[in-house]
């Protein structure tokens, strides 16, 4: 039974009621919850210097000592061009042994080693991941040449922003049609302003409300999805912690959904549209290949006040400003 129109509730949630159960409700919406960070994911790669800064579902230590695993967040990092043989700078003595453009990749070595090995994250050695991580680095690689690269050398011990990704989804109450969000919405503003609290006392030596004389070395971000609208209260409370709070728009939401489900039709599939949609986003790390395009239209400045610029132009000028 389709229940009355709630203008608590999201369009997202209307979308897809008439495809999903009581049963099936709740997966749908950790599924659009991936949705919406592959949305951001997309977005955020497109400007060079976001991208190759950029991790995805890194752990940062907070004040604390407890670890936040945030979305997406950005390092510092120097570039170097790099040819046969030399070194990388401040890599402890790792240097350029091979590039090979036909699939071997790029390969280093040391001194220490008797085998150059390959740098690839999803290849690499233990020995080399061991000796990155024993200086808090990462390495990025990206042929320039026959025989040279540049590498992005990455400070992992220095970030220069972290960015969340909310979303809660409309409940319907036992026994009614009633609609709400239950304490989903300010649980989840808690938990953010928390983490942008501990990693504003680690990283800027203050707390946001209070007066910072400096320049912010690492700014908090905020991107949030709506199975109901947040309330003012939520976003006060994040107001009051995290530098900054976006939305993701429900329209871009429901354009991608739109967008899969005319591959659906387009294919012929035996099985039903929800089906297909679970299956066609398996997660952040694994974006489907397509040409979905998301813009700056697709997110809305909620906070601070009168911010005018764009979620990628917000990232942007912070990261030139610190880390040019």
């Amino acid at each position: 039974m389709n229940a009355e129109r709630d203008r608590r509730v999201s369009e997202i949630f209307y979308y897809f009621e008439k495809h999903t159960t009581l049963d099936s409700g709740r997966a749908a919406g950790r599924k659009i919850g991936v949705v919406q960070e592959v949305i951001l994911r997309r977005y955020l790669e497109r400007q060079s210097a976001l991208r190759r800064r950029m991790f995805l579902e890194q752990s940062l230590r907070g004040r604390s000592g407890a670890s936040h695993r945030v979305e997406f967040s950005w390092f510092a990092m120097e570039s170097f061009e790099v040819g046969l043989g030399d070194e990388i700078p401040g890599t402890g003595s790792l240097r350029l042994v091979s590039v090979d453009h036909s699939g071997g990749g790029v390969r280093v070595g040391r001194g220490d080693w008797d085998r150059p090995v390959k740098l690839d994250a999803a290849t690499r050695s233990r020995k080399l991941r061991d000796h990155l991580a024993g200086m808090c680095l990462d390495i990025r690689v990206t042929p320039s040449g026959d025989e040279s690269i540049v590498a992005d050398v990455l400070d992992l011990s220095r970030p220069l922003a972290s960015l969340e990704s909310k979303r809660v989804g409309a409940q319907r109450f036992s026994r009614t049609k009633k609609l709400g969000p239950g304490i989903q919405t300010i649980e989840k503003a808690k938990q953010a302003a928390l983490a942008a609290v501990d990693l504003d006392l680690e990283y800027n030596g203050s707390v946001k409300p209070l007066p910072i004389k400096s320049p912010r070395a690492l700014v908090s971000l905020v991107a949030l999805g709506n199975g109901v609208h947040w309330t003012d209260k939520d976003l006060a409370v994040l107001g009051a912690y995290v530098d900054y709070v976006f939305q993701v728009e429900d329209s871009a939401i429901v354009r991608y959904a739109d967008y899969v489900r005319r591959l659906w039709e387009a294919g012929g599939s035996n099985s039903g549209f929800l089906e297909y949609f679970m299956a066609y986003f398996q997660s952040m790390k694994t974006p489907p290949a397509d040409s979905f395009e998301v813009g700056d239209d697709d997110f809305r400045a909620l906070s601070p006040t009168g911010e005018s610029r764009s979620l990628a132009s917000v990232l942007a000028q912070h990261i030139e400003r610190t880390n040019p």
